[in-house]
């Protein structure tokens, strides 16, 4: 049914006011064309009827009621003839095919062909000439805590159990940047290739405590004896009040990077969002270092300093495989992306330490191991694990111009195999190896030993960055 709005009558091309209605009739198929009356709809809203406009649905029949005839300019682009009047059809020479049903005399003449009506809301968005990207990001990184299970002990010279350094180390926020780049392989946005690459800034953080000239305060590791007939929990003073001065420096570092190469594929379209697949290989690069320097000074003037170096690596090789949920709208977008990688995680460790000494008092030069780092646990260490390392991104954009995108994002990283060096120190520790503690031969049990401990990583960022379309 035709009906219109009185506020329609001021303006002659103001369709929003019609409304068509349809009755349907189930003689004889429909042939493929279109009703003059349906011109009346807004463009906008023509996929809405589409799905009775197809080749071989049942006929429309379309009850006619007034129409002015100082509207059909409007109401039909065609050139069908609509007369005013209640109950009348558009007319002319020829009738329409098939016969409009529930008009009183009313003939009309079939239009010419009209192109092809299709469903908007099914069909695959239109071709981007823009097949190119880049971006570039600034990322603000936080990781898991290290572990340093050294103790820092200080406090009465008979109870120094005041702790300085505890068991875990934040590394804090840690800058850096990504970089990536992409193409689609044809003009429909159905397939293509991406590449990105992203590095971390090396990060140090020191801890540093130290006596006066005079020795105060105490300062000692707390460790457990192994050397035979001395088992026990014991200290090594580094500061003694009366007796020897010195200081403690503890550093760790960190430097993370990764890149990932991948094929994408548009696997469904709906309006404006879009899902792609995912499919490619991923690298990890985690490197850690853990440094434990102590330096004393006798009142005898004899000086010792001993250094203990923990160094891991974690190398991720793997395939990946996830998807990515896109919404673009006119001015703003978003889009998740989840990936689960799988493959092979190259651990090593490398366990070095060195004490030097000089002085009228002990002996003189510079020997393997420090205090945790002894013959007996020196030396590089290797072995590869399975590992799974799941990761989310999410991004919000904002359309700067045709060409160009800010976005701010959010991505997390969890890596359930990695080797870090604070998880190597074995505090077990027989001195009967070393030169300065002992006479160098080691007697009892072969402490401290290689763990080769592993443990978990995660790492989370915000990201601001510029993506720029070619």
């Amino acid at each position: 049914m035709a009906t219109k709005d009185s506020t329609a009558l001021d303006n002659p091309y103001d369709l929003s006011a019609w409304d068509i209605g349809f009755v349907l009739d189930f003689d004889v198929p429909i042939s493929n064309l279109r009703f003059s009356p349906l011109s009346a709809i807004p463009p906008g809203q023509l996929y809405r009827f589409s799905r009775f406009l197809q080749v071989n649905r049942p006929p429309i029949a379309i009850e006619c009621k007034e129409v002015s005839h100082a509207h059909r300019s409007s109401l039909d682009p065609w050139g069908v003839d609509f007369r005013s009047g209640p109950g009348f059809c558009p007319v002319s020479a020829t009738p329409w095919y098939p016969p409009l049903r529930g008009c009183e005399g009313g003939v009309g003449v079939v239009p010419p062909p009209p192109e092809p009506v299709v469903n908007l809301s099914s069909q695959p968005a239109a071709a981007d000439v823009s097949r190119i990207w880049v971006r570039a990001e600034y990322l603000s990184y936080w990781v898991k805590n290290t572990p340093v299970p050294v103790s820092i002990v200080t406090g009465d010279i008979n109870n120094p159990t005041q702790e300085l350094l505890n068991s875990e180390r934040s590394l804090g926020m840690l800058s850096g940047f990504r970089f990536g780049f992409g193409a689609w392989l044809d003009s429909s946005h159905s397939l293509g290739l991406e590449t990105n690459i992203f590095a971390l800034e090396r990060q140090t953080r020191r801890f540093f405590a130290s006596s006066d000239d005079m020795g105060n305060p105490i300062l000692a590791f707390p460790f457990t004896n192994q050397t035979p007939g001395a088992v026990g929990d014991m200290l090594m003073p580094i500061t003694s009040p009366g007796q020897f001065a010195g200081n403690i420096v503890v550093s760790s570092t960190l430097q993370l990077w990764g890149a990932e190469t991948n094929g994408v594929i548009s696997l469904a379209r709906r309006g404006e969002f879009e899902f792609i697949g995912i499919l490619g290989f991923r690298y990890l690069d985690l490197r850690e270092n853990l440094h434990i320097s102590t330096l004393s000074a006798d009142v005898t003037d004899t000086v010792l300093l001993q250094s203990d170096h923990f160094n891991t690596r974690s190398q991720f090789f793997g395939g990946q495989i996830g998807g990515r949920l896109d919404w673009q709208g006119e001015r703003f977008g978003f889009d998740l992306t989840g990936k689960l990688a799988l493959g092979s995680t190259h651990q090593s460790v490398d366990i070095q330490g060195f004490s030097a000494q000089n002085g009228p008092a002990g002996a003189t030069g510079v020997f393997p191991g420090g205090f945790f780092t002894q013959p007996s646990n020196i030396g590089r260490f290797s072995v590869n694990q399975f590992t799974v390392i799941p990761s989310v991104e999410l991004k919000l954009y904002a359309q700067l111009t045709s060409h160009v995108r800010a976005f701010i994002g959010y991505d997390f990283m969890y890596w359930n195999q990695v080797v870090r060096p604070g998880s190597q120190i074995d505090r077990n520790i027989n001195l009967t190896q070393s030169a300065i503690y002992g006479n160098g031969v080691l007697t009892g049990p072969a402490s401290p030993t290689p763990l080769f401990n592993r443990t978990d990583f995660w790492a989370q960022d915000i990201t601001f960055g510029l993506q720029f379309r070619f």
